[in-house]
């Protein structure tokens, strides 16, 4: 799925959710102001491979995952749900993994209803 192509599948599900003023989907852009978005952000989202069929995709780490980690916002990752991330996020306590759409439904409801649940993760 391309960029465009996703941003419209993320856009139409905020939408169901009736979250669509909540959440901002940005255009790619240069390194330093993402940063700054990052800091500012209430939540981060990684997407990383949701199929079950490749075993080594289990380990996968991406970097942007692990830039993601120390800056104390917490991260939903949509994903499969043995990989590794998920994890490390349960260690760490920094954020959630869904990796079907009613863990999706789960982790959106907990964000956009009680800000306290993010250190319960």
């Amino acid at each position: 799925m391309g960029f465009k192509e996703m941003n419209a599948e993320i856009s139409s599900y905020t939408k169901d959710l009736k979250a669509s003023n909540l959440i901002n989907i940005l255009e790619p852009a240069e390194e330093e102001i993402i940063k700054s978005e990052m800091a500012e952000a209430d939540i981060l989202t990684v997407f990383v491979d949701i199929e079950d069929g490749d075993p080594a995709a289990v380990g996968t780490i991406t970097g942007k995952f692990l830039k993601l980690l120390p800056l104390g916002v917490p991260i939903l990752v949509i994903g499969r749900k043995d990989s590794d991330i998920g994890k490390i996020l349960n260690e760490t306590k920094t954020g959630f993994l869904a990796s079907n759409p009613e863990q999706l439904n789960i982790a959106m409801e907990r964000i956009l209803s009680d800000d306290s649940v993010y250190p319960a993760w």
